[in-house]
């Protein structure tokens, strides 16, 4: 069952999503959906395997100025947290990503190990230089380590992907993703089919080692191609071992 979740007219959608829920909870994941982020904070604090929350989705912040925002959770049989992602929307009307990166990139840095300020570098590339308009920042991807096989993570972010269609319809989505996940693929394993290398770098403070992210994104075409895809055979490949 999903909770506090805005119940749309679109019904093929809350059936896909549903369905998706149902899938998971097979898996051993049970999904809540809320937009009450002083809960959601909470529940990441309680959680220590997990990294803290980054200020984008701040319960006493604006979240970057957005426009709506929820959160998904999954929980174990005991009602452990194993899940976490979050969503918000942005006007970008006349902004590109690139931009609005740049304006509030402190809000995209973890909050360990410190980062050494003066060294920070957004790298702005051709797309997050050209996509406007209605764009979803999508973030807090974690998934418990015992979970991260057999495509349960591709599910879970095609499931926060379809809320945000439902909820917003939005022209675009992104995130950003750690650089050594996206060299592993792990965007494509997840559903994320496009990249820009070293969006935003920095040096570690714990190290002096540069660390990146990468910008992953969906435009409004891709978004309408992935929804057209059968979410059982595109998990069932991604769950194949590719050594």
């Amino acid at each position: 069952m999903l909770i506090d979740a805005k119940l749309a007219d679109t019904s093929d959608l809350n059936s896909e999503i549903e369905n998706l829920a149902s899938l998971l909870q097979q898996r051993g994941v049970f999904i809540r959906l809320g937009k009450d982020f002083t809960t959601f904070a909470a529940r990441i604090q309680q959680t220590p395997e997990r990294a803290p929350l980054h200020e984008q989705f701040a319960p006493d912040l604006d979240m970057d100025g957005a426009k709506s925002a929820f959160w998904i959770c999954g929980y174990d049989e005991d009602g452990d947290l194993v899940h976490t992602q979050a969503a918000h929307l942005l006007d970008l009307t006349g902004k590109s990503i690139a931009a609005h990166i740049e304006e509030h990139q402190h809000n995209y840095f973890p909050k360990s190990p410190p980062v050494i300020r003066s060294t920070v570098k957004p790298k702005a590339g051709p797309r997050s230089s050209s996509i406007d308009g209605m764009v979803a920042y999508h973030g807090e991807m974690w998934l418990r380590k015992d979970l991260r096989d057999q495509g349960t993570a591709a599910i879970l972010i095609r499931l926060g992907l379809l809320v945000m269609v439902r909820e917003w319809d939005p022209d675009a989505v992104f995130g950003l993703m750690n650089w050594s996940l996206a060299c592993r693929g792990f965007n494509m394993r997840i559903g994320y089919h496009h990249s820009e290398p070293m969006t935003v770098t920095w040096d570690r403070s714990d190290s002096r080692k540069q660390h990146q992210v990468w910008l992953v994104y969906h435009a409004r075409e891709d978004i309408k191609f992935l929804m057209q895809m059968p979410i059982v055979e595109f998990s069932a490949a991604l769950a194949n071992d590719f050594r």
